[in-house]
């Protein structure tokens, strides 16, 4: 049978498949084999001592097929990240909910959800933290039992973006509070012992490009995994896009392969919280800062999405 043993003295196996019986002692083969045919020697897959799975690679079904058939029952493995998410503002009502003319349903928790179990981080919803330093400092609080905290919204100069100043308060240690990019420029990071810190934008394409090139590669990091997610790979744009002097850009855009290279338009968007139009783009284009345009045939710089094929 398939796995059995080799009998002793045979040096050969041929599957029934190939064979016709004359008798009950005699089969005809059908076709000839060598010496070694359809015979695995032990050793074959693997040797003792030899490095199987590397560190930093990703348990998946084949892996686990193979930690089974080793007899490992138990491995170490890095820890997935545990993220706190946490919404602010007043205007923010539940998915379920009918949203008021100056309210707005809060998708950023979800897609900020998506995005952590994506990445391989274990996320949390603390909900939505109100434009008032209780219900802020309740929600921090919180959070900051986490690995990673997320905010999204309250971190730019109007009356009520009060996040930051609630992360004084409780000690985080604030490495940068600006970026010179769009979107997402006021994108706030820091740390507080051994948890991570960010204030993300509240406009809802801001919160993705941010996590994306920001938290991303952190919990990829601490997973000890490569973060392919954020390789720039390299395009001919389709047509001529403006540049910024004052920031660079990464929007969403349109990927396909053709003529041996990547071919990249910009979708058509109507900025940093149209959800609709971030939908039709499989991957992010960078706009490097600088003056004047990028021409039709230009090379241009992309992050492919998730989803991207």
């Amino acid at each position: 049978m398939t796995g059995a043993e080799v009998p002793e003295g045979a040096d050969a196996v041929v599957m029934v498949e190939d064979t016709e019986r004359i008798s009950d002692l005699r089969v005809r083969m059908l076709q000839t084999v060598a010496s070694g045919g359809s015979i695995q020697a032990e050793g074959t897959e693997c040797r003792a001592g030899e490095l199987i799975l590397e560190p930093g690679r990703k348990i998946g079904a084949g892996e686990v097929g193979i930690l089974a058939s080793l007899g490992y029952a138990r491995v170490q493995v890095s820890a997935r990240p545990r993220v706190a998410i946490v919404s602010t503002g007043d205007e923010l009502v539940e998915v379920d909910q009918t949203p008021g003319r100056a309210e707005i349903r809060n998708s950023n928790s979800y897609t900020l959800l998506a995005q952590v179990i994506e990445a391989g981080g274990a996320p949390t919803i603390l909900g939505i933290a109100r434009d008032n330093l209780d219900d802020l400092r309740a929600k921090v609080s919180d959070a900051l039992s986490y690995d990673i905290v997320i905010t999204s919204g309250g971190v730019s100069m109007g009356k009520y973006d009060l996040v930051e100043g609630v992360f004084a308060e409780y000690g985080v240690q604030i490495e940068f509070e600006k970026v010179a990019m769009k979107p997402g420029k006021p994108t706030v990071f820091g740390w507080k012992d051994n948890t991570f810190v960010f204030g993300l934008p509240g406009n809802p394409v801001s919160t993705i490009v941010s996590f994306q090139l920001f938290v991303r590669p952190l919990i990829q990091r601490l997973l000890q995994l490569p973060d392919r997610a954020t390789s720039l790979l390299e395009a001919v744009i389709t047509e001529a896009v403006r540049c910024d002097p004052a920031r660079a850009a990464c929007v969403p855009a349109r990927v396909w392969f053709e003529n041996g290279r990547y071919q990249l338009a910009p979708v058509r968007w109507k900025g940093s919280s149209d959800l609709v139009g971030l939908s039709r783009a499989n991957a992010y284009v960078l706009i490097p800062r600088e003056d004047g345009t990028l021409q039709t045939g230009s090379s241009v710089r992309f992050i492919p999405m998730a989803e991207f094929g």
